[in-house]
């Protein structure tokens, strides 16, 4: 199951406020809903990045 949140952190390249994307595994995809840039995290066991 996906869930997806809007963040205030803004877009490295328009300073856009993020989406976080958590899919259910051990990854954390950041997207900008206005020009597309996105980043994609691998969570540690506690929930920090790795």
């Amino acid at each position: 199951m996906n869930t997806t949140w809007r963040t205030d952190d803004p877009c490295a390249v328009c300073g856009t406020g993020l989406t976080y994307t958590d899919d259910g595994t051990s990854s954390i995809t950041q997207d900008c809903p206005l020009c597309g840039w996105s980043a994609t995290w691998q969570a540690g066991r506690d929930g920090e990045a790795a």
